[in-house]
């Protein structure tokens, strides 16, 4: 038996989890797309007394509903399907709707549903979800394919908030790959918008290949369009700085279950990385503005993602067609049951190929052998991960792999081939016995790993002289702990982000040790940064506004600021809603000598206070903000009564532009009543 990949395949079964919804009959607004009566089937099925409501989902002829679960307004359907190309899970998305919508609103989105090939529909509470406790929130749902719906809803929440007055813009990019550049490492720049510039960034998944439109939304003309600006500069810089790699030549039938089941963690991988992840038929393909946020996302994805599939070729040689029969029979029911994808070569009706993770396929397998097919079987097992694991997983002279192979009386092979970059394990059995107790065995020694962030430093005290802290923990918990140096998050950044730099990583079986190993070493640095001398910095709003404005200048500041005095600077990853101390650790004089070095990188900062708060903050923000922004680049921030100024090397000449515009827009609507400048020297509080 081989891999996947060079069979013909005459069937392929998937399972299908997927919804049908009925109309509802009575709610605010309902559109009229996709809604058609039920197959005479399905409402003998599923429907109670085989009433003919109106639905969508209902699934087609390729699809076996295997059992069903019957709601008020839905029905959850268990099925499996031998048709990948027609494969459709059907999916709502609710939106909370504050406002009511007028006739002339209701038009408009109906008719962008129709556009969008879903159904909208209005309902005093998300009726869609069984055992809903929002029965008090009015909702939009968005109903229809997974694909559909995922697409519509950055379009359907753009045209809402045009309902709701707000200023509503949108930027072009040129391709999809850019979306996690856009969305930041752990969707961090999306925060970032809505904190500097108080504008929310409408996106479709970071995932989604359907559309290229991020819309910008907010209640200030002039905030949108400096968010605006700022979008489009990014996707044009990010646009020359593209990096592309791929995993060429891969199982069909992995990719097929990753593509299908898998989405969620793939997203959690692009969204870490900032690198954009696409599943073709034999290829993933990987793009990012940074080499080292592409190797990183390539080797999680075979951890994380691709390692956990199995893939198992099962053969029953002396199987009649009597034997074969009931195998075939049962494919649909063990696709069901036990959510794994098979496949059954045209070549052959005594052999399948089933894919899934490790507990499923080893259930699959307890039922295939219930059948009592043959007793003569042949099962080979294919299991891919990075190459770098060789050593871990075979042992100190295959040792590890020999003890398996001769408990279990079981063959494995390692492979490596110089076109490919992961590493191929297969394991052959001749019984299911011999199988079970190989995959177990095996399956224990695959690697387990969590990374996270120490300081740099920190690193030495936790490591010890010559290792001897870092190999007790090691050898207290089984596990092995790599230490790196911090690198920087990538320029199209906009939160201050720690990159991992510590990876804790253990056989299976030991597992539950990593998180006990984790915390200890987090115990370690906790203690000893408590016993460090530490300064404080008094920065205010503005000063974190200021430096958050241009984030890979001040992570580059503070870096350097950090190696060269060995302290650690609380900095934090994204811009504070109120003024924050700022506080940095090192020890003997080397925080307050890394305070000092970094107040020569803050803004300088202007109090002005006025009589009274201005009756239009919109108004002063669009004319003031802006233009202090655009012409000076002064971050201007108004609370109440007081207007704070933060800018850097500006000469009199042009503080006095700035105050020109703030004095012509107060004009005789208010009038300045204090006006300071704050020294940088006072903001340095303890040591």
């Amino acid at each position: 038996m081989s891999a996947s990949k060079p069979m013909t395949v005459s069937k392929v079964v998937l399972p299908l989890l997927t919804t049908v919804f009925f109309r509802p009959q009575n709610a605010e607004l309902v559109s009229d797309n996709l809604w058609k009566p039920p197959s005479k089937e399905f409402a003998k099925k599923v429907l109670p007394s085989g009433e003919a409501r109106k639905c969508i989902g209902q699934p087609d002829s390729h699809t076996r509903i295997e059992s069903c679960e019957i709601f008020e307004y839905c029905a959850v359907c268990h099925c499996s399907t031998d048709s990948a190309e027609q494969f459709s899970m059907f999916v709502h998305c609710a939106i909370p709707l504050d406002q009511h919508l007028t006739k002339d609103q209701s038009q408009q989105l109906i008719k962008l549903s129709a556009t969008l090939m879903i159904e909208v529909v209005v309902a005093p509470y998300d009726i869609y979800t069984p055992g809903a406790t929002n029965k008090g929130e009015r909702v939009l749902c968005l109903l229809g394919s997974q694909q559909k719906v995922n697409a519509a809803r950055a379009k359907v929440q753009a045209l809402l908030d045009l309902f709701g007055n707000e200023v509503v813009e949108y930027v072009n990019v040129g391709s999809p790959a850019l979306f996690p550049v856009c969305a930041g490492v752990g969707l961090n720049n999306l925060e970032f918008f809505q904190k500097l510039y108080n504008v929310e960034v409408i996106m479709p998944q970071i995932w989604d290949t359907s559309s290229n439109i991020i819309f910008i939304s907010g209640k200030i003309h002039s905030s949108v369009l400096a968010a605006k600006e700022r979008l489009e500069a990014l996707v044009q810089e990010a646009e020359e700085s593209i990096y592309y790699s791929a995993l060429q030549n891969m199982s069909t039938l992995k990719l097929l279950f990753l593509s299908k089941f898998r989405q969620r963690e793939t997203n959690a991988i692009m969204e870490k990385h900032q690198c954009f992840i696409q599943l073709e038929a034999e290829t993933v393909r990987f793009a990012s503005t940074s080499v080292t946020a592409l190797r990183s996302a390539m080797r999680e994805f075979t951890l994380e993602a691709l390692m956990p599939v199995f893939e198992a070729h099962v053969g029953f040689p002396d199987a009649d067609e009597l034997q074969q029969s009931k195998l075939v029979n049962n494919i649909h029911r063990l696709v069901s049951d036990h959510n794994v994808i098979i496949m059954q070569p045209n070549t052959s009706a005594n052999s399948i190929v089933l894919t899934g993770n490790f507990q499923n396929i080893s259930k699959c397998l307890v039922a295939i052998e219930d059948l009592g097919i043959s007793s003569r079987v042949l099962i080979k097992i294919f299991i891919e991960l990075d190459s770098e694991y060789k050593d871990f997983v075979s042992g100190k002279k295959s040792g590890k792999i020999n003890r398996i192979m001769e408990n279990a009386k079981c063959d494995i092979k390692l492979i490596l081939k110089d076109s490919y970059q992961n590493m191929f394990i297969t394991l052959t059995a001749d019984s299911f016995q011999k199988f079970k107790l190989g995959i177990s065995l095996l399956s224990d020694e695959l690697p387990a790993e969590d990374s996270f962030f120490i300081p740099d430093a920190y690193h030495r005290p936790v490591i010890g002289t010559r290792g001897s802290v870092i190999q007790t923990i090691m050898r207290k918990y089984n596990v092995f702990i790599q230490f790196s140096n911090t690198s920087q998050a990538g320029r199209f950044n906009f939160g201050f982000i720690r990159l991992h730099n510590v990876i804790v990583r253990c056989p299976y079986k030991n597992r539950k040790s990593i998180p006990l190993a984790k915390n200890e070493l987090k115990r370690i640095v906790a203690e000893y940064s408590e016993l460090q001398p530490n300064a404080c910095i008094r920065m205010s709003a503005g000063h974190y506004r200021y430096c958050f404005n241009d984030t890979p200048s001040m992570h580059k500041v503070i870096s350097d600021i950090e190696r060269k005095t060995g302290t650690y600077i609380l900095f934090p990853t994204q811009i504070p809603s109120s003024d924050r101390t700022l506080e940095i650790r090192g020890n003997d004089q080397s925080s307050v000598d890394a305070a000092r070095e970094l107040l020569k990188h803050l803004s300088t900062e202007r109090l002005i206070t006025f009589d009274n708060p201005f009756l239009d903050p919109i108004d002063f923000s669009n004319k003031v903000v802006a233009s202090l922004r655009k012409a000076l680049n002064i971050e201007a921030t108004l609370d109440g009564k007081l207007l704070r100024l933060n800018f850097i090397a500006l000469d009199d000449k042009q503080i006095s532009k700035a105050m020109e515009i703030v004095e012509t827009y107060v004009g005789t609507k208010n009038r300045i009543k204090a006006d300071r400048m704050i020294d940088a020297k006072s903001l340095l509080l303890s040591s």
